[in-house]
């Protein structure tokens, strides 16, 4: 039996204004990091906070992969480069 030792954290997106805009929970895995919980509140989500935090993202982490069946969230990944690992239903498994 093996042991992996994972890291959760949540990460925040704040506007200038200094309001929560939207959030993202990852969890540090052995061969990549799981990204979950991606939200942007409705008020901010014509201001590019969710490109914003995908970026953040990209940068804080080396293999980012995540399962989602938000349409505009699978755009911008498939847009990145990300490729899909698997599909169950209308949730999609995104790797980049």
């Amino acid at each position: 039996r093996s042991t992996q030792s994972r890291s959760s954290a949540a990460s925040v997106c704040i506007r200038d204004s200094g309001k929560l805009a939207g959030f993202y929970a990852h969890e540090e895995r052995e061969r990549h990091t799981a990204i979950s919980g991606v939200y942007v509140l409705p008020a901010f989500r014509q201001y590019g906070v969710c490109p914003f935090m995908l970026e953040d993202m990209l940068r804080s982490f080396p293999t980012v992969r995540m399962v989602t069946s938000n349409p505009r969230l699978i755009a911008m990944l498939d847009e990145r480069g990300f490729h899909r690992l698997s599909r169950r239903g209308s949730y999609i498994t995104m790797e980049n």
